[in-house]
């Protein structure tokens, strides 16, 4: 199942149910790829934050993902809950790419959660590296 950037407003979740919109699909997945090794680098933390902040979520939602995002929640278990069409995902993982270029140096832990976000956005490795290249490109300008 698909739908299209940005379908729906994020309700208010029960903490071990997937949010039923696209974009809380789509955070909750990057919430639980940040979490997979045990610890959310600053990266990982800065982009999913900005990612909230564009949401405009309320401020119970936001609580409650930062919750999940901080350790004091569990992680979210994720199922078969929809996500973006798969250009939006791309465009996603290209803004990630920039943030973490931003300080002109992609330091191993960076690269490690950008491959863990890229795996669970299913992005194919062909359109990995075209992100690559318009990221470097986006960041020396």
């Amino acid at each position: 199942m698909t739908c299209a950037p940005g379908a729906g407003v994020l309700p208010v979740m029960n903490r071990n149910k997937l949010a039923d919109t696209c974009d809380g699909q789509l955070l909750l997945v990057l919430i639980a790829a940040a979490r997979a090794d045990g610890a959310v680098s600053l990266i990982e933390r800065v982009f999913i934050e900005d990612i909230m902040m564009r949401m405009s979520l309320s401020e119970s939602q936001l609580m409650r993902y930062r919750e999940m995002l901080y350790g004091e929640l569990p992680a979210p278990a994720l199922g078969d809950g929809p996500l973006p069409e798969y250009p939006h995902r791309l465009e996603l993982f290209r803004k990630g790419l920039e943030l973490a270029l931003s300080d002109g140096i992609l330091a191993p832990g960076e690269q490690r959660a950008l491959d863990r976000i890229a795996d669970t956005l299913g992005l194919t490795p062909e359109d990995r590296e075209t992100a690559w290249h318009a990221a470097q490109a986006a960041a020396s300008a």
